[in-house]
């Protein structure tokens, strides 16, 4: 980018830049064209989007739960959290659907905190 007084003055300034704003070439390492990524080997939008999105994603009122029952001496959900986590974008178990692939619970969306501003 040039930076050029027009006046004496110095109150006017133009700036010119030396790549156009639509030049597809001119990117770096870190900031890669999204034009050019290579696509993934998914073919259709299905699994393009399945890839893309995890299935599982913690959210308040599970981790309020999980932190509930381990205050009481019962980890088993912590480390179900974590298994879960280590694998969002797996299908899981009909078990795991069945406790976290959900709506929240209807008190939890009543309840004070993030889902209450959701």
């Amino acid at each position: 980018v040039d930076m050029e007084s027009s006046s004496s003055s110095g109150s006017e300034m133009s700036v010119t830049s030396s790549t156009s704003k639509n030049d597809d070439t001119t990117n770096d390492n870190e900031h890669p064209n999204w034009r050019t990524l290579p696509s993934s080997d998914a073919t259709t939008p299905y699994e393009r989007m399945r890839l893309s999105n995890p299935k599982y994603v913690l959210r308040e009122w599970m981790l309020v739960e999980a932190y509930r029952r381990a205050s009481r001496g019962d980890e088993n959900m912590i480390f179900e959290l974590l298994d879960l986590v280590s694998d969002p974008y797996g299908e899981g178990s009909e078990d795991y659907d069945e406790k976290y692939f959900r709506r929240a619970p209807d008190e939890a969306l009543t309840a004070g905190g993030t889902a209450f501003m959701s």
